[in-house]
């Protein structure tokens, strides 16, 4: 089955009294007898609170591309 891996650095500059920085990301596409799974890893953050709140945002964002593709 096929994979591919999309590779991301997100600079986090909006948190307060932090110097900005890169967040690593990592999207995997897996071919499945389903259809096509999605995993997203991303690196901790400064703290656990922001690493948190990082992954909170993601999967805000893919609940709403979920209700899209109506799944």
């Amino acid at each position: 089955m096929t994979t591919v891996r999309l590779g991301l650095r997100p600079q986090a500059d909006v948190i307060p009294n932090v110097e900005p920085y890169e967040v690593s990301t990592m999207v995997t596409f897996r071919q499945t007898d389903e259809g096509v799974q999605m995993v997203l890893t991303i690196d901790a953050m400064h703290d656990e609170l922001w690493t948190e709140r990082a992954a909170m945002g993601w999967e805000s964002e893919f609940g709403k591309l979920a209700q899209v593709l109506g799944d």
